[in-house]
């Protein structure tokens, strides 16, 4: 089965585009989460009574793992399904905190 691939938006293939800067843009990504996964470490080990440790970090190391593959692998299927995920993902993360 042929894909089709968008030709162009405006005047940008976008494809084309994220073909070129995925690597840089999911790489930087999985650098900043890299570095969430430390600062939870850290928070952890400077007893601050922050509610931190290797448990509560753990999540950020897969999602971490899941951000890097995203950077060298080229399957459009496994960017699309791995994007849907993260985005499930940070929606359950999100939708379980309370304030107070």
């Amino acid at each position: 089965m042929r894909v089709q691939r968008w030709k162009s938006v405006g005047g940008l293939d976008l494809a084309g585009y994220y073909d070129e800067s995925r690597r840089y843009f999911w790489g930087m990504s999985g650098l900043f989460s890299l570095f969430a996964f430390v600062l939870d470490l850290l928070a952890a080990s400077s007893g601050m009574g922050v509610p931190a440790g290797a448990l509560r970090a753990a999540p950020t190391l897969a999602i971490t793992a899941l951000l890097f593959s995203l950077a060298f692998v080229r399957s459009r299927r496994y960017h699309a399904v791995m994007v849907v995920l993260r985005l499930t993902f940070f929606g359950w993360q999100w939708s379980v905190l309370r304030i107070g």
